[in-house]
């Protein structure tokens, strides 16, 4: 067995809009140039059907992807599924020698979308491709906006940067295919919710 997919896209539904129509077609179509035009990527609206056991395809894909792009907004780490993504290539950098002294590297690659708040310490150890200029909540002219010119500049520049990773990956692994792989321990990425004391009435 091998791999199936180059890239497994995660990110939470807030994004999901931005992500779709604005942002994933092009950097789609730049990092195919990168590969050759060899490109296969996972994503859940184009790669669960109905009918699938959409938690038994995500596992699969996590199992069968070479590297993970994270799109992080305030919320990412507030989901229990983005986390466990998060988990599984955090982990299989670890184990496979990565996101140390010698091989600093790894198999991630967190994009800020929006927002301010602390991502949880392993995440801040990252070094992150920083969008927020870019990200809108709303789709609605953003072709047309000098912002969305600037942001070609940079997804050529990141699909640059994931077809790089894309061919530098340890090759796949059976044992990935055990439950300790990919079913993780996710306290870690919790986040601290800062809670703003109500005034009595």
């Amino acid at each position: 067995m091998a791999y199936e997919y180059d890239v497994f896209i995660s990110y939470r539904s807030k994004s999901k809009l931005w992500l779709r129509e604005i942002f994933l077609p092009d950097f789609i179509h730049y990092l195919e140039e990168e590969v050759d035009g060899n490109l296969s990527y996972f994503v859940d609206w184009h790669d669960i059907r109905t009918g699938d056991d959409w938690e038994q395809r995500l596992k699969y894909a996590l199992i069968k992807s070479k590297c993970l792009i994270s799109f992080l907004i305030p919320t990412y780490f507030d989901s229990d599924w983005c986390k466990k993504e998060f988990a599984v290539f955090e982990h299989r950098s670890r184990q496979s020698g990565m996101l140390s002294l010698k091989h600093p590297e790894g198999l991630i690659i967190p994009v800020t979308l929006h927002g301010n708040r602390p991502f949880p310490d392993p995440v801040r150890l990252l070094q992150t491709k920083d969008y927020k200029y870019y990200y809108s909540a709303s789709v609605e002219g953003y072709k047309k906006t000098k912002k969305y010119q600037k942001l070609q500049d940079q997804l050529k520049s990141l699909a640059q940067e994931v077809g790089n990773k894309i061919s530098s990956v340890p090759g796949w692994n059976p044992v990935w295919q055990q439950k300790e792989w990919y079913e993780l321990p996710i306290q870690h990425l919790q986040t601290n919710k800062i809670i703003v004391p109500q005034p009595k009435i």
